[in-house]
């Protein structure tokens, strides 16, 4: 077993929440492929290997692994059917899903240095790709805010999530 499940599997806890909403509780983990299409799951991940790594390194990673849709109208026409369904399924009422990013923006402030002692609280700011904020009707922006603890202080992960309707 992997060591995470064991734990889950050492305190029980199917059987606490079972009893505590008096129903039958199943579990089903689920590997999601594309984390960086929810800000909160980036926001966290950063958050705790910020403590760590260097963000020039986790940014590098980052930046390398997220394909973003810009102003290259090939690509804008290969998700152009994506888009529609957005628009149908937000008429519908349907919680809208995004399919691709145009954008990332990514703000670390305080006192994340990796060595004991540091004085100064910093902020970075790092972005890749565009943001609309005048246009909302067509821009769905994801945004999320962490706070976390290290061995100097807090410090506080911002993540932007930028994702175009393509008309």
């Amino acid at each position: 077993m992997i060591g995470w499940c064991r734990s889950i599997a050492r305190i029980n806890l199917k059987e606490r929440l079972s009893k505590l909403y008096n129903k039958d509780v199943e579990f089903n983990l689920i590997k999601q492929h594309y984390p960086y299409l929810n800000s909160k799951i980036l926001a966290q991940y950063i958050a705790l290997n910020a403590s760590r790594y260097r963000f020039r390194q986790i940014r590098r990673s980052l930046f390398k692994k997220i394909p973003l849709v810009g102003g290259n109208q090939q690509q804008n026409d290969l998700n152009a059917t994506s888009a529609l369904k957005w628009i149908q399924l937000s008429r519908l009422g349907q919680p809208i899903l995004p399919t691709h990013l145009s954008g990332v923006k990514i703000q670390i402030s305080g006192r994340m240095s990796l060595r004991k002692g540091s004085a100064r609280a910093s902020v970075i700011n790092k972005s890749i790709g565009s943001f609309r904020f005048h246009s909302l009707e067509n821009t769905m922006i994801d945004y999320t805010k962490v706070d976390h603890k290290n061995q100097n202080g807090a410090y506080c992960v911002k993540v932007w999530l930028s994702s175009s309707v393509v008309t």
